[in-house]
């Protein structure tokens, strides 16, 4: 009794310091040990993601959860509806990833002002997320567009008629101005600033001083055709740039989730390796004991 006692908490021990270093390790616990809270709250500190191979019951749980989505916000979407719903674990997950966050919170908490406020402001494209009624906050969709024009593709018809955030929209990412209303895409201002925006953006892409001076600021129609041609340019520039960075952060993950199985499949193959030699001497010493008539 006391040997299957101490095998128990050798066995948690082990899967402490495991999930301490890699929370994703708590895969391989015994099922017992995913019920342990004190087990999963390491797993979870260390990756949120963790949370997934918690036993149900955890997953409900208020702390745990909490601590989850402090590290992943995106985890959200495991907990249950009374926890989408919960305001301070909203407010931790969207401040840790606003988009993914937000999308999985109730539509209560979409429609909370701070709530949303705050996933904006960690990423702008959580608009899209928010309620209608927030979605028509001058405020809220200021503070997406500052961070992100391109947010303003979620706004509110109205708002997309509002000049003011038409404006800052533009300043931030020029093409922007193709979410804008009609009207505000022939503004004179709007469309002068959007193209000196693209022509910052593209002196930076391209390491050039200054493009605007190599413009006719005169000629009206000249630079109508220029800003539709570097409007179309720089998007698909955006588009490929997006679409790389993407595919390179997906690989680097895969390879860091690659990097983890085989460093787990390391420790387990060494671990069977050492219980092996274990049951080796084991077998030995009982032969030995069989042989003195023990």
């Amino acid at each position: 009794m006391d040997n299957e006692i101490q095998q128990i908490t050798d066995e948690k021990e082990r899967i402490l310091e495991a999930v301490k270093q890699d929370g994703s390790a708590l895969q391989f616990a015994s099922e017992d040990l995913k019920k342990d809270k004190e087990v999963v709250l390491e797993a979870v500190k260390q990756n949120g993601s963790a949370l997934r191979y918690a036993s149900e019951g955890l997953k409900k749980d208020k702390e745990v959860v909490l601590e989850a989505v402090k590290q992943f916000g995106g985890i959200l979407f495991l907990a249950p509806e009374a926890l989408q719903n919960d305001r301070e674990v909203v407010l931790e997950a969207v401040r840790n990833d606003g988009g993914r966050a937000l999308q999985y919170a109730s539509e209560a908490l979409q429609n909370d002002r701070e709530v949303v406020l705050e996933a904006v402001k960690q990423d702008a494209f959580a608009l899209q997320y928010a309620s209608e009624a927030l979605k028509n906050d001058k405020e809220v969709v200021l503070e997406a567009v500052r961070k992100d024009g391109r947010a303003l593709q979620f706004a509110s018809e109205a708002l997309k008629n509002d000049k003011e955030v038409v404006l800052e929209a533009v300043r931030e990412f020029g093409p922007a101005i193709e979410y804008a209303s009609e009207a505000l895409q022939n503004d004179r201002e709007l469309k002068d600033v959007a193209f000196d925006t693209m022509d910052a953006n593209i002196a930076s892409l391209y390491g050039v001083d200054n493009i605007s001076s190599e413009h006719s600021e005169n000629d009206r129609e000249l630079k109508d055709v220029a800003f539709d041609t570097e409007e179309r340019s720089f998007a698909f520039i955006q588009n490929i740039s997006s679409e790389h960075s993407e595919l390179e952060e997906y690989y680097k993950q895969l390879k860091r989730e690659n990097d983890r199985t085989e460093e787990l499949i390391n420790r387990i193959n060494e671990e069977k390796q050492r219980k092996a030699m274990l049951e080796k001497q084991l077998a030995e010493i009982r032969e030995q004991a069989n042989g003195f008539g023990i």
